[in-house]
């Protein structure tokens, strides 16, 4: 592709961030019970010198409860956990322009 074609591909490109998941529970297609998770922008507070984790709540049934990633993490399959049903993204503008600056600098040479 042309310079030109490539520069207008990454104008219509983007980086998108999961926002939410919705999850199936049980080993039946007909039968068990559906959860959510929903990213915040609450920051789990830590002791450790660790940067501190985004926290996600998670809706079941009437009970919502704060939960770090590594639980939205275990949806992607396997055991009797919840297994991921529908992920919904947001495209992510900050890190899209970063794409399209330095996509820029890389076809200056041309």
């Amino acid at each position: 592709p042309s310079v030109a074609n490539a520069a207008s591909d990454i104008e219509h490109s983007a980086i998108y961030e999961l926002r939410g998941v919705l999850c199936h529970q049980g080993r039946f297609a007909d039968a068990g019970h559906y959860i959510s998770f929903v990213k915040t922008k609450l920051r789990e507070q830590k002791k450790q010198r660790n940067a501190p984790q985004v926290l996600w709540a998670k809706f079941d049934d009437d009970e919502v409860t704060m939960v770090t990633e590594e639980e939205v993490k275990k949806t992607a399959g396997g055991a009797d956990g919840p297994i991921a049903y529908i992920c919904l993204y947001a495209r992510s503008e900050g890190v899209a322009e970063g794409i399209s600056e330095a996509h820029q600098r890389r076809t200056e040479q041309y």
